[in-house]
């Protein structure tokens, strides 16, 4: 019923920078998103800013929409640079659409926003929020094959480190 035809697929070397500046750039994107979502909105929550915006004709929505629109450009902005950088200090090859690229970032940074968001509305206190995103952040930091590739890892551990979203992402 099938026939398979094999072709060989002709690939340029990849050097270590050329796996490492994706998990860069997505590991870079995820810092900022979680961060800085959580602390402002936990600062804004303890200051009772939030509250007080709600006597404002501006809506929810559209407060945490302009958030979240303002992170996704800073989000870009960080993702160019540091491809661009890749590309010109460190000769990396990148290949594919810059449009693709842009799309994932802004894919990716909608991902983590809405992580940060999560954890500030979880967290109680500014304190607070450094110990509860570390403690999400942090394992995906070296597991989610940023620096190193998710088949160096035993295999028990690829099973766990397949739920984290960085892996899919980086």
């Amino acid at each position: 019923l099938f026939t398979i035809k094999t072709k060989e697929v002709a690939s340029k070397n990849q050097k270590y920078l050329d796996f490492l500046l994706p998990g860069i750039v997505a590991m870079s994107i995820m810092q900022m998103a979680v961060f800085s979502v959580s602390f402002v909105f936990v600062e804004y929550k303890e200051k009772g800013i939030l509250k007080r915006l709600l006597a404002t004709p501006m809506r929810p929505y559209q407060f945490v929409t302009a958030n979240v629109i303002t992170r996704l450009l800073v989000a870009l902005v960080q993702a160019t640079i540091l491809i661009l950088l890749g590309m010109w200090a460190f000769q990396a090859q990148v290949i594919g659409s810059p449009l693709l690229l842009a799309l994932i970032a802004i894919l990716g940074g909608t991902m983590f926003l809405g992580l940060g968001f999560i954890i500030s509305g979880i967290a109680k206190t500014e304190e607070s929020v450094p110990a509860l995103a570390n403690i999400i952040v942090f394992p995906m930091l070296f597991l989610s094959g940023v620096f190193f590739p998710l088949s160096a890892m035993p295999e028990w551990l690829q099973h766990i480190v397949k739920y984290f979203p960085l892996s899919y992402f980086a």
